[in-house]
């Protein structure tokens, strides 16, 4: 206070009070600086009211967003436009908040020299006081307020942030979604992908059917032309059985003959002497197989035979160096150009005949040869025959 006071006057917010006559014009200037401070409250307070009308409305959209958080998915780029406005509109209230909370320091620290200043001339100022003890009442209750405010915008802060949360929240279960339509969708393309394998499939099978079906129809006219050859060689082994039986009944002597007819003639065995698929075929069969049993002294052969060497001319069938019988290949196969489709389809592979062993010994060895267009002539087979009494 002695620094202040020079001359006689008395310094207070700038002014200096001199002599008594003055006094009331100094008490009038310190009147109007707290006019001004409270007209900067005022102001303050218009500025407080103002951010709670925005943070009211603030509220009012949260609401809003959360009865319309059920259509987020649909509307989410109406959302996240609303929020970044919302968050711009957040950023000006705060930015407001901050010039608010900066003028309220200025004035805080404006009215705390004044409180300083009017302790210093309390002495003097004694009618001053009730004012200013008024005009503190009236700064703490702004400072209240104040402090109240900034609770609100606190809250309204923490609401804001809620809502942010939920927004991320919204945004996660919408990626989540995102992803379950994706693998779906890749789920429906595997499927898809399947179905069409699975109709490429039965396409295939049913192709493999008709397949199948001809081949069954080229077996079954394999089959019908063997059963002829078979009833034309019945027809030949009953006229030979008829002859014999004739001839047995003219002469005597014919019997034993006749009893050998009567016997069964049985194959033991079928010994491969070339493999059936190799260089030189693509495949052949004798016609015969183990456990065959034939009767009226002869036997029958129905087999084929395919040379990459030369086309097959004939099959010749002999016992001891003896030549017994020779067959002529010139049946048509078709089951087997279907197994080969790189063969002509005019192809005459197929063979057929009965062989008459009248007097054959109780166990005989026969050889298949095959001779060729070429005249080479390759070995086929050994067929091992028993005759039972």
């Amino acid at each position: 206070m002695g620094d202040r006071r020079r001359n006689g006057n008395l310094d207070l917010f700038g002014i200096k009070i001199g002599s008594s006559k003055k006094y009331q014009e100094e008490i009038e200037q310190l009147k109007r600086k707290l006019e001004t401070a409270e007209n900067r409250l005022k102001q303050s307070r218009s500025e407080s009211e103002r951010q709670q009308g925005q943070l009211q409305q603030a509220r009012t959209q949260l609401q809003d967003s959360e009865r319309e958080r059920g259509n987020l998915r649909e509307q989410l780029p109406v959302a996240q436009a609303e929020s970044k406005k919302f968050q711009a509109q957040l950023q000006q209230a705060q930015d407001q908040s901050k010039k608010s909370q900066s003028q309220l320091n200025q004035v805080q620290t404006e009215l705390e020299q004044s409180q300083t200043q009017l302790q210093q001339t309390q002495g003097e100022l004694e009618q001053s006081q009730t004012q200013l003890q008024q005009t503190q009442g009236e700064l703490e209750q702004s400072q209240t307020q104040l402090q109240q405010t900034r609770t609100e915008l606190e809250q309204s802060q923490t609401q804001l942030q809620q809502t942010r949360t939920e927004l991320e929240q919204s945004q996660t279960q919408l990626q989540q979604t995102q992803g379950e339509l994706e693998q779906s969708q890749t789920q429906l393309q595997q499927t898809r992908t399947e179905l069409e394998q699975s109709q490429t499939q039965l396409q295939q099978t049913q192709t493999e059917l008709e397949q199948s079906q001809t081949q069954l129809q080229q077996t079954q006219t394999e089959v019908e032309q063997t059963q002829q050859d078979l009833e034309k060689t019945k027809e030949e082994l009953a006229k030979a059985q008829a002859s014999s039986e004739q001839v047995a009944m003219e002469s005597p002597a014919q019997l034993d003959w006749w009893d050998q007819t009567q016997k069964t003639i049985k194959v033991q065995k079928v010994e491969y002497l070339s493999k059936p698929e190799s260089d030189l075929f693509w495949g052949f069969h004798p016609g015969l197989k183990p456990k065959n049993q034939f009767t009226g002294g002869a036997i029958f052969f129905n087999g084929w035979v395919i040379s990459k060497q030369s086309p097959s001319k004939q099959i010749v069938i002999s016992y001891e160096d003896k030549i017994l019988d020779t067959i002529p290949v010139n049946q048509l196969r078709p089951g087997l150009i279907k197994k080969y489709p790189e063969l002509p389809e005019d192809l005459k592979c197929g063979f057929s005949s009965p062989l008459s062993l009248l007097g054959i010994p109780e166990l005989a060895e026969l050889l298949l040869e095959v001779v060729l267009e070429d005249g080479s002539k390759i070995a086929l087979s050994k067929v091992y025959l028993q005759v039972d009494s």
